[in-house]
């Protein structure tokens, strides 16, 4: 009798034990990382990258991260003051180790248990960086039957968004579009090759300006809520295009006359399509000492510019933001060097009227009547 009860608790244990085993951990021990900060971030294709927890090393530099819900597959780094070791992340990994010496972390000599894809990873930017592998090699191998989620992290290490590498960034943002079509990284990843393939298109054009009758590059970013919004999307309609901001005065006070524009035509086949510059200061991006704090601050920035929104009743939908101040690469794209600043574009995408700033109305009237 005694021994069946035994029998009972110790296979509840188990089951109990089993069923609770959703959480993922990622642990380590980094000689060099001694009772210092150690970071868990979300890398992401543009730059932006997430802080998702912290904890302590222990006086040997033992850490341990557990994480409630089960890692969704993408890139992930761990961070230690500036070295960072890069997991490479397909959602079937539960335990994942690192151990080796921090010093090292940034030549990729670090040892890798739980996740294959780590490995490789690793071991492809080590050989690079050992120049066993040259960069056309690289190049090739990327292009070939890589991992998309490998692809994406080394072309976004050593491509970036460098035009002539155009080629093999496209390449990676097909194999995402078929892989991971739902994923966050993946329309990230698209946002950035439509604008390396939009600056490509502006730096083939005289002199770098738009003129009247040239194509208006498609823009593709994200709004208040998240949503992608293309400004090819309104193609049919009269658009203006408007690079304004929260904070400024200028573009504040020609809100309203905006407004009262897109009231009276709204229905005649008119938009807006709205580009704000609001975030962080490129000068105050160095003053903040870790991404939690600039996730911190990027939020406020965004709220000022929904809040800004809301207050000037800007009612039309098109509101996008890279929430990148004027490290906005739109503004780049569009010449963009001081806002208020705006485009008219006719109904088939073309440049009808560069900053109508005073006689918006006027040259409305006479493009809504030429189509």
């Amino acid at each position: 009798m005694i021994r069946n009860l035994l029998y009972f608790f110790a296979l509840v244990l188990v089951l109990t034990s089993c069923g609770s085993a959703s959480t993922d951990d990622v642990s380590g021990q980094i000689r060099g990382a001694e009772n210092l900060s150690v970071y868990f971030d979300k890398v992401n294709p543009d730059g932006v990258n997430n802080s998702m927890t912290q904890v302590s090393a222990d006086g040997s530099g033992n850490f341990s991260i557990d994480i409630e819900e089960p890692i969704e597959p993408g890139v992930y780094r761990i961070r230690i003051g500036t070295k960072s070791a890069y997991i490479v992340h397909d959602g079937s990994e539960q335990e994942v180790m690192i151990s080796g010496d921090l010093q090292n972390f940034n030549n990729y000599k670090y040892e890798v248990e739980g996740s294959p894809l780590t490995q490789q990873y690793r071991d492809l930017m080590a050989s690079y960086l050992e120049k066993s592998k040259s960069i056309n090699e690289v190049r090739e191998e990327v292009k070939g039957d890589m991992h998309p989620l490998i692809a994406m992290q080394v072309a976004n290490h050593l491509f970036k968004n460098n035009p002539a590498f155009y080629d093999e960034q496209a390449n990676v943002n097909a194999k995402l579009k078929q892989s991971y079509p739902d994923a966050d990284f993946t329309r990230r990843h698209s946002e950035m090759v439509t604008l390396m393939q939009n600056a490509i298109a502006a730096s083939r054009r005289k002199g770098g300006k738009f003129n009247v009758g040239d194509e208006a590059p498609d823009i593709e970013l994200p709004g208040p809520d998240g949503k992608v919004r293309k400004l090819s999307d309104l193609r049919g309609e009269v658009v203006l295009l408007d690079f304004w901001a929260s904070w400024c005065g200028p573009c504040r006070k020609e809100n309203p006359k905006v407004v009262k524009t897109y009231n009276k035509y709204k229905d005649k086949g008119f938009n807006i399509f709205s580009v704000s510059l609001d975030g962080i200061h490129p000068r105050r991006l160095q003053s903040y000492k870790t991404q939690a704090d600039i996730d911190k601050q990027l939020e406020v920035q965004k709220q000022r510019w929904i809040g800004a929104i809301e207050k000037d009743q800007l009612t039309w939908d098109n509101h996008v933001s890279e929430l990148k101040h004027w490290n906005s690469a739109v503004t780049k794209l569009y010449g963009v060097s001081s806002i208020p600043q705006t485009f008219l574009i006719d109904r088939d995408g073309k440049i009808a009227a560069v900053n109508p700033r005073y006689n918006l109305e006027q040259e409305l009237q006479r493009v809504l009547n030429e189509s």
